[in-house]
């Protein structure tokens, strides 16, 4: 977890400031509504930015883009101390989104430049199964820099993100709240409908590790 004396201002300013303005906001409808408030704030905050890809670019320790995450092109930035959300970046070469996927929390994600593309999905409850699912394409986004979109979680939040630019690479910020007591998301295949759950690397390494200790 990223200490916060790390992390460089004017980004340490912001995660200071909603850690303590959350923690009055225990309902999570709340908690969306105040960050679609005051994440655009951020998006715009071309200085902060700037700093932050700046240490990357340059290996400087924060942020740790060594960190396991289930997204390889996942940096996680901040995390509140009581958990309550974290915040994460994401990169996208032109062309390039991430598998059809829901998440265990809500999340509210948008970009500082470039355009960031957002496909929705509905799933069929009445053809829904653990393994199968069919889905239906029910939105596509283009989201300007400053402008947010809000995910659901679980079954309501099906969803893919990405660059649908030509060229340039685009960075995709995005605030979770609190996940669920599920340890994994699920990745759906569109054409095929097969749904396989994807664990975070760490948690993939134990269950492989138990799976090879079976057959010893």
């Amino acid at each position: 977890m990223p200490a916060i004396d790390m992390i460089p201002d004017p980004f340490r300013t912001y995660c200071r400031q909603w850690s303590q303005d959350i923690q009055n906001l225990k309902s999570p409808n709340a908690q969306i509504e105040y960050f679609q408030e005051v994440l655009p704030d951020l998006l715009l905050d071309k200085p902060a930015w700037s700093s932050i890809l700046g240490d990357i670019a340059n290996g400087k320790p924060y942020p740790n883009i060594r960190g396991a995450a289930i997204f390889e092109n996942e940096v996680l930035l901040y995390m509140d101390e009581a958990r309550r959300f974290s915040i994460r970046i994401y990169f996208f070469d032109p062309g390039e989104y991430t598998m059809v996927h829901d998440h265990s929390a809500w999340g509210i994600s948008g970009t500082p430049a470039g355009r960031l593309g957002v496909v929705k999905y509905r799933l069929d409850e009445e053809d829904a199964q653990e393994e199968r699912a069919r889905l239906f394409e029910t939105n596509r986004l283009d989201l300007e820099p400053g402008e947010v979109d809000v995910t659901p979680p679980l079954d309501r939040g099906i969803h893919r993100t990405g660059n649908p630019l030509s060229e340039g690479t685009i960075l995709m910020v995005s605030v979770y709240g609190r996940p669920m007591r599920r340890l994994y998301i699920r990745r759906f295949d569109p054409d095929t409908h097969r749904v396989t759950r994807v664990y975070p690397p760490k948690l993939r390494k134990k269950r492989a590790a138990k799976e090879a200790l079976a057959l010893l």
